[in-house]
């Protein structure tokens, strides 16, 4: 996996900058991401909005969706498969902490 991940170029796919092993560990130091995961915000989100229903609006939920799909595309044009999509594997760049 540290292989592909750093070899993987794409602004919808979490970079890479460092990997090391120690004994026993492998340290991979990644991009920080600080809005954390998609489900979580979707779900904070939800929360808010209980009432009015739905988490997202459409214009938002096209948006993330779009990135997504454009990450997975990447990903097969690559001949790569995740194996494990789902929202809480997809990370948000900003805000949060």
């Amino acid at each position: 996996e540290r292989f592909i991940l750093a070899r993987m170029e794409h602004p919808h796919i979490v970079k890479m900058y460092e990997c090391f092993e120690e004994r026993g560990s492998l340290w991979i130091a990644l991009e920080l991401c600080r809005g954390g995961e998609l489900y979580e915000y979707i779900s904070a989100k939800a929360q808010q909005r209980k009432h009015s229903g739905g988490a997202l609006d459409e214009i938002e939920a096209k948006l993330y969706f779009r990135q997504m799909l454009h990450a997975v595309g990447f990903l097969h044009a690559s001949r790569i498969v995740h194996r494990d999509l789902k929202s809480e594997n997809f990370l948000l760049l900003g805000d949060p902490l």
